[in-house]
């Protein structure tokens, strides 16, 4: 060719004028195709006129060359290929790591089209199809041995192919998509476990893929595995987070929102936390209580019963007692508290409290005291015979005005039946009506019947027989009032004669 004709009359002239070796490289399109060789010249005398010439030996580089380039090609695919790997691990999203992994596996292979698959369990599902740097979405899911991801899903081995059109299960993807040839290689763990595949599609200028490009492929899904791997704990991590983010606002939520105070305290009983009812309970803003010890909310003669249920918390001991606290305005506040310790690492750190305001249940306790108390002085003092008695009509206990009327002492009534006191033609009469009183059948009654006194002589009663007020757990039992109108009886009877 003439360039190289050219570099050979340079080179001549160079080693004749100047007497220095030249050397060059250049190709020649030889049948078979094109080769490369090596010129070298240097400058030599005459032998028989002793005038310098130049002396060229030519070498045959073509072996040496493509080696040269092999190893060129290879080293930019591993600088690639390393470039990539990073890359991959630095994206955090599993959509763009199948993303960058396509790209990066068209770009080391020469590739025009390819697509990345996760594997979902049952089917490999592909949602975008790059084809030349142009993004394009598809819905496509293949279940094992359907189509060629479907193939390497089942065998967990890459496949190459350059004649698709022999492959039956390629048929609709050479027609649709226009594939010459392709590489599928699959994404594994480290432990084998399958995460999708790669699949890159027809190399450019017309080649053929070979094994070397599979090679670099499958390095490639080696890192993009390592990706999604941690972009699948980053995920779990994130959703983990946002999971306690949610839960934490809940119950956050839920202790603002409670009824009950809710206060946390140091190892030294110093308030860390203090919920808005807590506060309000207590006539403080929670802002004044933070950092503040107990005592400044329990009065002195309060103090023993805290500081003996502490002892029980550094033990590890949960506690539940009742406890009158002082409010801002000095008006004591009767509470019952649950106490709970904390540990951090074996190491007790305060208790949580809630607690709740029994005012109410204080003064309800207190009327029913009050009305217990004026009860048994009526049941004591009064001047008619009363008796508690069970639903079967036992007597539970009666006053001694009904221990003089009958002529029995306490111990003696006590266990009787009602109706064994009453006169022998009364007795059916009187049972009767207390068990339709008991089964809610019958209003409170009031009728005139007769007892028995121990000396055997008959006593005209006025009996008013009503039901004891209760909590539905309790049993049924029921209050008789006796009233002897014996010598009224007698005297209506003396003024009718």
């Amino acid at each position: 060719p003439a360039e190289t004709a050219q570099r050979f009359l340079a080179g001549i002239r160079i080693v004749l004028d100047q007497g220095l070796p030249y050397d060059f490289e250049y190709p020649l399109d030889v049948p078979g195709g094109r080769r490369w060789f090596r010129a070298r010249g240097r400058r030599i005398r005459a032998s028989d006129t002793g005038n310098p010439l130049s002396l060229w030996s030519i070498s045959d580089l073509t072996e040496r060359k493509a080696t040269e380039e092999a190893l060129v090609r290879q080293s930019r695919r591993l600088e690639l290929l390393s470039r990539t790997s990073q890359q991959l691990n630095a994206v955090l999203e599993a959509p763009a790591v199948l993303r960058a992994l396509v790209a990066s596996g068209m770009d080391l292979v020469d590739g025009t089209g390819g697509t990345a698959g996760m594997w979902t369990g049952e089917a490999m599902r592909f949602t975008e199809y790059n084809r030349d740097g142009l993004i394009q979405s598809i819905d496509s899911a293949l279940a094992p041995g359907e189509g060629v991801p479907g193939m390497v899903a089942e065998t967990r081995r890459s496949y190459l192919i350059n004649d698709p059109e022999k492959e039956p299960r390629l048929a609709s993807a050479v027609e649709d998509l226009g594939i010459r040839n392709l590489i599928n290689v699959p994404i594994l763990s480290r432990e084998g476990a399958l995460l999708g595949c790669l699949e890159v599609h027809n190399k450019r200028w017309g080649e053929a893929f070979d094994e070397a490009d599979v090679s670099m492929l499958e390095g490639l899904a080696s890192s993009a595995a390592v990706a999604l791997e941690n972009a699948h704990l980053l995920h779990e991590r994130l959703q983990a987070e946002a999971e306690l983010r949610r839960l934490k606002e809940f119950n956050e939520d839920i202790i603002q929102s409670m009824g009950e105070g809710i206060v946390v305290q140091d190892r030294l009983g110093r308030f860390t936390f203090v919920n808005p009812a807590a506060a309000d309970m207590l006539g403080y803003a929670a802002d004044e209580l933070l950092g503040e010890p107990w005592i400044k909310v329990v009065p002195p003669d309060q103090h023993t019963i805290v500081k003996e249920v502490d002892a029980k918390r550094e033990a590890g001991g949960a506690s539940r007692y009742e406890l009158e606290f002082v409010r801002k305005d000095g008006v004591r506040l009767p509470a019952l508290v649950s106490g709970n310790p904390r540990f951090e690492d074996g190491r007790f750190t305060g208790m949580l409290a809630v607690f709740a305001d029994i005012s109410d249940r204080a003064r309800a306790e207190e009327s029913l005291r009050a009305s217990e108390a004026r009860f048994r002085a009526f049941f004591t003092h009064a001047a008619i015979g009363i008796a508690l008695a069970d639903q079967d009509g036992e007597i539970l206990e009666a006053n001694a005005a009904l221990h003089s009327m009958l002529g029995y002492s306490g111990e003696e009534l006590k266990g009787r039946l009602q109706w064994d006191l009453m006169h022998a033609e009364d007795a059916a009469v009187g049972r009767r009506l207390h068990e339709e009183v008991c089964a809610g059948r019958r209003q409170p009654y009031q009728i005139e019947t007769r007892y028995c006194h121990r000396a055997g002589h008959v006593l005209d009663t006025r009996l008013t027989v009503s039901l004891v007020p209760r909590p539905a757990s309790e049993p049924t039992s029921s209050i008789w009032m006796i009233e002897d109108v014996t010598e009224r009886m007698r005297a209506e009877s003396a003024l009718r004669e």
